[in-house]
């Protein structure tokens, strides 16, 4: 058995780090946790609170659009962007309950 260690940023001074035992045994293939990062980023991103917003007072909206692109289509997520009623470009689609 080994584990995970897992850093979270709380504020800009304070972070917290745990340590998550993990069991070989029970280890699937898949992107499931990355799929759901990738949700979480896109959330944010067009919530207005991403590290895009943090970076910059106004980031463009392309700038924005190009980020949700980049990760819907990387981790096969659905966003507004990766499918046009034309069908010329869109992506594999994991459909996941909000």
């Amino acid at each position: 058995m080994f584990s995970v260690k897992i850093t979270q940023t709380l504020t800009f001074f304070s972070t917290t780090t745990s340590r998550l035992p993990v069991n070989q045994e029970r280890i699937i293939q898949g992107n499931l946790l990355h799929t759901l990062g990738a949700r979480s980023l896109i959330r944010d991103l067009e919530e207005g609170s991403s590290f895009l917003h943090a970076n910059s007072a106004n980031p463009s909206t392309v700038s924005v659009r190009d980020e949700v692109i980049r990760l819907g289509t990387k981790y096969g997520y659905c966003v507004t962007f990766t499918f046009t009623a034309k069908g010329l470009f869109f992506s594999p689609c994991l459909f996941l309950p909000s």
